[in-house]
């Protein structure tokens, strides 16, 4: 799609920012029901709030998809009208937006390419307006005096945006106070007022977006091909068949996520059929049939190119299996699953401080992890753990940061922790799959992040998008390939999710981050961590006002809220973790009851809970 910025071309004179925009000479007409289409299958959505904020989480099952049906064109519309109606049928894609393109002049229904990208506007929002013309308009009435063929009328149409889904699905969540406007050209033809330059993409309503479009994550791989890690993507719930899923993950990863990730397919492997196809047999099968540089994959390989597959269709319905082939012959598989990390597995006890010593909080309360340093007399805090047993505390006022395994001596004599980094106000660490410990000082020295392993070798870790904040929390995926970031600029709040590029060896080299933040304009933020593979969990606030717990699809397409007890400004959860856990501000490790926080049974002179990894 094209930039927000005023400009002109083929698809009409565009603009965007923040506040609102003029909408020409004329009064515009708002059009609150200009989406109002018939929905024949219904069914409980999430709808959005205006702005960026949605309520609901992404819909990543497959949930029953309305038919959407529009009105041909009516004799005797006016510009505007014509512009209500194309717009209103353009949410009716099925059979290629056949009734929408009887809205065009002859030549735009050749050269319009309405899968060049999805505008999501707000609800109700949408104003079309005549722009500068010295004729009233008349939507009931015959043709005006003045409109002979090839008369031309300027209709312009605004909106608050939302985000914008792009040709190959990413979303893409607009700042706040963003505004779409463009302005069409509407041309008389035999008779009859016909749009003749329509934009490259489809505006949709957001209520009527989250109608028709579900996200559907592409499953990569971490560059040790241990576990998988998804990409979300937005495709319409009735048309993103296996076919499309399956071209989408050949074509590979977003650009920022793309070093940080890695696929069984061999280069150049393509759907094999013309045009690309993936059919199902009677029994669910997908049956993806591949070019000839399949049929060169080592037994392994094909393992995880079949995982990848199953995984990413899984929410595809009536898929049940995948068969992989190579011009037409089966491949043999290895029926053994490669048992890759996909986040379902069940989080293990989260790490306390209880008494100031490392614990386990279980059903039974804090359980003392023996065998490890006593650092209840060094002022000791944020406490962290890896899957692998690894440990990590920060002490004396955050200042220095503790590192071992209960089972390992420590420096000098003390069992299982010891110092490894020092700095100034450390960030909480968060310890990663490959047992590379993260922090950082809270003041980022030259947009780098610190990562140290149990030996104590440090590396910095590039992220120059984060020079001249003040980092506040940050947590590696379960996957090891992405992680979350909150930090300050300038008193802005950021959530960001980057992408982990690392050595061969494993050491992480640097973030990457996609063009635009999923949260902008975010009023505030002190805590994150991992939910689920493709969902974030932050303490904060999406305006002005008081902190929430905040649910976020990685791409910011989707957020939920819920209130949280003043005061508490540090929580945990993993992937797998039954639910989100919060830290007491005056003690304590609280849990949801229904729409409560009670501290759970055991942990009351707990604090700073962790969920390992």
């Amino acid at each position: 799609m094209a930039d927000r910025g005023t400009g002109a071309g083929r698809a009409g004179r565009r603009a965007a920012g923040g506040g609102s925009a003029r909408s020409g000479a004329r009064a515009p007409r708002a059009a609150a029901a200009l989406l109002a289409v018939l929905l024949l299958v219904t069914g409980c959505v999430d709808l959005p709030r205006d702005g960026a904020v949605f309520e609901g989480p992404a819909q990543l099952a497959p949930n029953p998809v309305p038919r959407l049906l529009a009105d041909p064109p009516r004799e005797g519309s006016s510009p505007e009208g014509v512009v209500e109606g194309f717009l209103r049928a353009s949410a009716a894609f099925d059979d290629d937006y056949s009734i929408a393109r009887l809205f065009l002049t002859p030549t735009s229904v050749k050269s319009w390419r309405p899968t060049e990208g999805v505008v999501v506007v707000g609800a109700g929002g949408l104003v079309v307006g005549d722009v500068d013309s010295p004729v009233p308009s008349s939507d009931a009435g015959g043709p005006e005096p003045t409109a002979t063929q090839g008369s031309v009328r300027t209709v312009r149409v605004t909106a608050p945006l939302v985000g914008e889904v792009d040709r190959d699905g990413r979303w893409t969540t607009a700042p706040p106070r963003s505004s779409y406007a463009v302005e069409l050209e509407v041309v008389r033809v035999d008779g009859a007022w016909r749009v003749s330059d329509p934009p490259d993409e489809v505006v949709l309503d957001s209520n009527v977006f989250r109608q028709i479009y579900r996200a559907y994550p592409l499953q990569f791989l971490d560059p040790s091909r241990s576990a998988l890690v998804p990409e979300v993507r937005w495709f319409p719930g009735r048309s993103p068949s296996a076919t499309r899923l399956v071209a989408e993950l050949l074509e590979g990863p977003s650009p920022w996520l793309a070093d940080a990730v890695t696929t069984a397919f061999p280069p150049g492997a393509v759907l094999l059929s013309s045009p690309a196809a993936v059919p199902l047999d009677p029994a669910g099968t997908a049956v993806v049939d591949l070019s000839v540089q399949a049929r060169d994959a080592d037994p392994q390989q094909r393992a995880l190119m079949r995982a990848q597959l199953r995984a990413t269709l899984r929410s595809v319905p009536g898929v049940r299996d995948v068969q992989l082939s190579a011009e037409g012959s089966a491949l043999q598989v290895p029926t053994a699953d490669p048992g890759l990390v996909d986040g379902t597995a069940l989080a293990s006890a989260p790490v306390v401080l209880s008494g100031g010593r490392l614990a386990r909080l279980d059903g039974d309360g804090a359980q003392v992890v023996p065998d490890l340093l006593d650092v209840s007399a060094l002022l000791p805090s944020d406490p962290a753990a890896g899957v692998g047993g690894l440990f990590a505390v920060l002490v004396q006022q955050r200042s220095q940061l503790l590192v071992g395994l209960p089972e390992e001596p420590g420096g000098a004599g003390d069992p299982g922790l010891r110092t490894v980094l020092t700095g100034d106000s450390l960030v909480p660490p968060s310890v990663d799959p490959s047992g590379w410990v993260w922090t950082t000082p809270a003041a980022v020295e030259g947009g780098r992040l610190l990562a140290v392993d149990a030996s104590g070798e440090v590396v910095r870790v590039r992220a120059p998008w984060l020079a001249g904040r003040r980092v506040l929390a940050l947590q590696v995926s379960r996957d090891g390939a992405r992680v979350v970031v909150a930090s300050l600029e300038d008193g802005a709040a950021h959530l960001d999710v980057a992408a982990v590029v690392r050595a061969g060896d494993g050491a992480p080299e640097r973030l990457e981050v996609p063009e635009r933040s999923p949260l902008p304009g975010l009023a505030s933020v002190t805590d994150v961590g991992w939910a689920d593979p493709v969902t974030v969990v932050a303490l904060g606030a999406l305006a002005e006002g008081s902190q929430q717990l905040l649910r976020v699809v990685v791409d910011g397409s989707s957020i939920r809220t819920s209130d949280v007890p003043e005061g508490v400004e540090r929580l945990t959860t993993a992937e797998g973790a039954v639910r989100v856990l919060l830290d007491a501000p005056d003690g304590g490790v609280l849990e949801p009851a229904g729409q409560a926080w009670v501290v759970r049974p055991g942990s009351e002179t707990s604090t700073d809970p962790s969920y390992p990894g």
